[in-house]
């Protein structure tokens, strides 16, 4: 039985990318695999713990996925690849004025702007971020579809594409769904220092 590593390297062969283009490695590790592209060099996809279970090989195709769709649309890719940086950007400067303010007492009005923006831009980012894993999955899907049946005869696999499917679709939507269930932290963490800043003067407001 074939391992995710070697699924993915399938799949990218098939779809005619060489190994300058796109290499695949497996690292030990508790973190999730990853697809790290780059627009000019080599792009690294890493799975993680890999092994010939099922959901190792929808894993793979996963990242693929990752992999395709940022090679579709470089836009795509700096949108989400520079969403992030920007907020997080903005949120170091919302707590850059707070921390002016209660040294000046003159940059109130700023802050105010600084966190509709912050909270805004939390929700744009959590779009973002989920549509670029449904992206993910859907390509995955098509990859599952079109060559695994291909790849499992190759390596003398006795799976298939009719005997994976169900439990691919539910790994997929699975995963998806508790990316969902973390929609609520972006805003949150966007907006924690200046409920830290309103905290702070409602404690002076009550001992002063």
């Amino acid at each position: 039985m074939i391992t995710g590593e070697i699924f993915a390297l399938e799949l990218l062969q098939n779809l005619n990318i060489n190994k300058d283009e796109c290499e695949v490695v497996t690292k030990e590790s508790k973190d999730a695999s990853e697809t790290v592209y780059k627009i000019k060099g080599k792009s690294k996809i890493i799975l993680r713990d890999d092994n010939t279970e099922t959901s190792r090989i929808v894993t793979a195709a996963h990242e693929v996925g990752h992999f395709i769709n940022n090679r579709k649309s470089i836009l795509k890719f700096l949108t989400f690849k520079w969403s992030g940086r920007i907020l997080i950007g903005l949120v170091i400067l919302e707590l850059f004025l707070i921390l002016m303010d209660f040294f000046y007492k003159h940059s109130t009005a700023m802050i105010y702007l600084i966190v509709v923006l912050c909270f805004l831009l939390s929700f744009w980012c959590n779009f973002v971020k989920l549509r670029d894993e449904y992206g993910a999955n859907r390509e995955a899907l098509k990859l599952l579809y079109r060559y695994s049946d291909r790849i499992f005869l190759k390596h003398n696999d006795n799976r298939n594409w009719k005997s994976i499917r169900k439990e691919a679709k539910e790994q997929l939507w699975k995963g998806q769904k508790k990316y969902q269930g973390a929609n609520y932290l972006l805003p949150i963490v966007s907006i924690a220092p200046f409920l830290v800043y309103i905290a702070i003067l409602f404690l002076i407001l009550m001992f002063s």
